[in-house]
């Protein structure tokens, strides 16, 4: 949902409640939907992804990095999208398999969905759950076409690795063993990558990254700081 995020973080001050969203998607219809009912499911599945509350850790961190990395807006929501949406991990751990430059298979992300949770979703549901997952990786750049859909890959995003290492280390990944987090690896990097890029981080001042051989410090005591998030100290 990248465009109505883009809407939304441009517009509503950082310091807003979730009761600003609310009234700014369903009553001010700042996203333009067509329908009451349209603009609530939309509000509903943006509080489902990003949690929309200044009170959230994570949507505090959604919002510093936004700011921080334009070209790389789509990666941040990406990853702060996977903290609150397992189903991500799934199609990523599909999706990022293929070779760059292959087509892109609906029916095998179908097949794939079915296996990993039997009976769970009918035969519609896994078809619209790959409908968005395809959706997801079209917007963030990891597909191009619209009928055909080939495989390529994203240019990093420095953001995008800053807050996949910070939400790593709010979930209990430390040192290199961040680059084996979730949030990480939903970029289609490798830890080697990883390591070019937090280095670009600290560079900038947004995280404080060190490397010696296999030993890793990732530390955001400013970050924990500015944002009041104490798992981050």
């Amino acid at each position: 949902m990248l465009q109505e995020m883009s809407v939304l973080l441009d517009q509503i001050a950082g310091a807003a409640g979730r009761p600003v969203y609310e009234e700014s998607v369903c009553s001010g219809n700042i996203l333009s939907k067509s329908t009451g009912s349209s603009r609530k499911r939309t509000f509903e599945h943006l509080v489902a992804l990003y949690g929309l509350s200044p009170e959230i850790p994570h949507f505090r961190l959604l919002r510093h990095f936004w700011a921080l990395d334009v070209a790389g807006r789509p990666l941040v929501l990406l990853v702060a999208a996977r903290a609150r949406d397992p189903l991500l991990q799934l199609g990523s751990d599909n999706l990022l398999r293929l070779p760059e430059g292959s087509v892109y298979d609906r029916t095998a992300f179908e097949e794939s969905i079915a296996r990993t949770f039997p009976g769970r979703f009918s035969e519609k549901t896994c078809r619209s759950l790959t409908q968005n997952i395809a959706s997801t990786f079209t917007q963030t750049g990891f597909l191009e076409g619209k009928i055909k859909k080939v495989r390529t890959q994203p240019k990093p995003s420095v953001a995008a690795v800053a807050l996949s290492a910070a939400l790593g280390k709010m979930s209990g990944f430390h040192g290199i063993s961040v680059w084996e987090s979730p949030w990480f690896q939903i970029l289609g990097l490798s830890p080697n990558d990883g390591d070019l890029l937090a280095r670009e981080a600290s560079r900038r001042g947004w995280i404080d990254y060190r490397r010696a051989g296999e030993v890793v410090s990732v530390s955001f005591r400013h970050l924990a700081e500015e944002l009041r998030i104490k798992d981050l100290a």
